[in-house]
């Protein structure tokens, strides 16, 4: 679920993979003649990083929709998870599953106007997504410069926001005076 892995944490890991061994397996499920990891992607690049064989792991059998609600339980709760990467997650479930947002929020036990914001998040602009990512501007105060409809208004507030920084209620004004 996450697009970046900090060097700095997977160095760690690998550290306390080195000292310690594999202390959980990692859970795959089989998928034609290959395997899909459903948990432990983290564990995997560092094993091969450190040159490791093959790695310990629990084998499991599970649809997709159980695949993706047991992916983002594992990291639901993750520092490194931000805000656009949960939004791009909930865009590949949208995407590959063609289920409508209840559906999603059912999946993944969450409530539904998380996954409209997430929703909300996968459409923004790159610039704004990124700021987003950095954050540098809070998910609340994004959702609101988004609903900005001129691109050059929207982007003046963006860029401002992302330098000095803005409240949710500070953002709305701005989005209703725009």
């Amino acid at each position: 679920m996450r697009t970046e892995l900090d060097d700095e944490a997977l160095n760690e890991l690998m550290a306390n993979m080195t000292a310690n061994g594999l202390i959980e397996p990692i859970v795959v499920r089989p998928v034609g003649d290959r395997y899909e990891i459903i948990a432990g992607a983290r564990r995997t690049r560092a094993a091969r990083r450190l040159n490791w064989g093959l790695n310990e792991a629990k084998i499991i059998e599970c649809t997709d929709d159980q695949a993706f609600a047991l992916r983002f339980a594992e990291n639901r709760h993750r520092q490194d998870v931000d805000p656009v990467d949960e939004a791009a997650y909930v865009g590949e479930i949208m995407l590959r599953t063609k289920k409508d947002p209840q559906a999603i929020a059912d999946l993944l036990d969450v409530k539904l106007y998380w996954v409209d914001s997430r929703i909300a998040v996968f459409g923004m602009d790159d610039e704004l997504k990124t700021f987003l990512a950095q954050r540098r501007i809070s998910l609340g105060a994004a959702l609101e410069l988004f609903l900005i409809k001129n691109v050059r208004t929207r982007s003046y507030y963006v860029n401002w926001a992302a330098q000095f920084g803005v409240s949710v209620v500070n953002a709305k004004r701005w989005r209703e005076a725009a």
